[in-house]
């Protein structure tokens, strides 16, 4: 999103039906209103012509995603025009209430109105992920540290090319969603594989090293161009059959048999 330089941005996160009471008509004319929902929606697609609609009639711009999830997107226009698309909104059964963050500019953002169908509101790329049945936990801001702290957790970082530029590390304006579990997959097929899938694997890698190199990010001793180099090298090496990938053992188990003696357990 982008403003004014002499735009005075407020951000109010709004937790119930009404919208936020700190606006000034005349400094800060324009309402920009983010929100999401995960929630069971059916019938999604009957809905985007008369949001679609709603949008246009009261000059409401930005763009809403619609999926079988939920819903997700940021619109800005005046004060009545985003509560009247939000009323409306909340008038459909499969949304209701919702949590939505308002900040405010005295200039308009976005250009288009876009109302989208999609598959998923934040696209993961993986079948049969359902964020109503499987989530993870909440966590405290005073748990943050440790929590990322922690070797084994992955941290996503969900912001934007505009919102990385503003200020945080070159390297994450590479990833998104689909990129990390595409890196996941490719994670868990290095260890033990076959000469295919570790090929796959290795060519997935070399494209995102790619995109880093082309946003400008290797350093002066070409370190992401000495990745790739290396990559092709062990290609290079499974193809010849020089060194194969480490394949499973015929008789491998990925699982441990544990058996229970019932007679020792006192209730």
């Amino acid at each position: 999103m982008s403003t004014s330089q002499d735009s005075y941005i407020k951000e109010t996160a709004i937790t119930d039906n009404n919208s936020a009471p700190v606006y000034d008509s005349v400094t800060n004319n324009i309402v920009v209103a983010a929100l999401y929902k995960f929630t069971r929606f059916a019938d999604f697609e009957q809905y985007r012509e008369p949001i679609l609609n709603t949008m246009l009639d009261h000059d409401v711009k930005g763009t809403l995603l619609l999926a079988s999830e939920g819903i997700n997107g940021t619109i800005s226009g005046t004060r009545q025009g985003i509560d009247t698309v939000l009323d409306y909104l909340r008038s459909i059964e499969a949304i209701g209430t919702f949590t939505f963050k308002e900040s405010y500019t005295d200039a308009q953002p976005f250009y288009r109105t876009k109302v989208k169908l999609k598959k998923e509101i934040v696209t993961m790329g993986v079948e049969n992920i359902d964020p109503l049945e499987s989530v993870g936990r909440y966590v405290k801001p005073s748990e943050w540290n440790a929590l990322i702290s922690d070797p084994e957790v992955t941290l996503i970082d969900t912001r934007n090319d505009y919102e990385v530029q503003i200020g945080t590390l070159l390297a994450d304006q590479a990833f998104t969603f689909t990129d990390w579990t595409a890196e996941m997959k490719a994670k868990a097929s290095i260890c033990i594989s076959n000469d295919e899938t570790m090929i796959a694997s290795l060519e997935l890698a070399k494209t995102r090293i790619k995109i880093m190199i082309d946003k400008g990010m290797d350093n002066d001793a070409n370190m992401l161009q000495g990745l790739i180099d290396l990559a092709d090298k062990r290609i290079a090496e499974i193809k010849s059959g020089e060194e194969p990938a480490l394949a499973p053992d015929d008789n491998a188990k990925y699982y441990a048999e544990v058996v229970v003696d019932l007679s020792l357990i006192h209730i």
